[in-house]
């Protein structure tokens, strides 16, 4: 099968004063700079071919005294229509977080840069092992 990653698309957005909270799961995703980071996978219902990943992150940014809270979408198209195994299968759960997390770096180190701040660049983020990690505790 193959995929195409059509576009990317900010769904939410918010910069503002930080109210710094600090959580275990985010230095899973990259240290005390994710409050939150979470990545879903979301399937069309009017497209079979079709799907999103949704990256949910709110980030730290203590030295600015600020954070900022981000839903960044990945839409996806596959060349066949997607069945029960390929949802349960790899490419959805790491390797298209992994195709499309590039995007999103690059989206918040763009975003700092013109709104007058030093850039931010949003650590790599290894998806195998979270997907290892997740599977490991729902197997608790």
């Amino acid at each position: 099968m193959k995929f195409t990653l059509n576009k990317t698309l900010v769904r939410e957005l918010s910069f503002g004063a930080s109210n710094s909270i600090h959580s275990p799961a985010a230095d899973e995703a990259g240290g005390q700079l994710f409050q939150k980071f979470e990545v879903s996978v979301r399937y069309a219902e009017d497209n079979l071919r079709g799907f999103a990943i949704v990256f949910a992150m709110t980030l730290n940014l203590a030295e600015l005294e600020e954070s900022m809270k981000i839903e960044f979408w990945a839409f996806f198209e596959a060349d066949q229509e997607i069945d029960d195994a390929f949802k349960q299968g790899h490419f959805p759960k790491v390797n298209a977080p992994a195709i499309a997390y590039p995007y999103l770096r690059s989206f918040v180190t763009t975003f700092m840069v013109s709104a007058g701040y030093s850039p931010i660049y949003l650590p790599t983020v290894n998806f195998s092992a979270m997907e290892s990690d997740r599977r490991s505790r729902s197997a608790e």
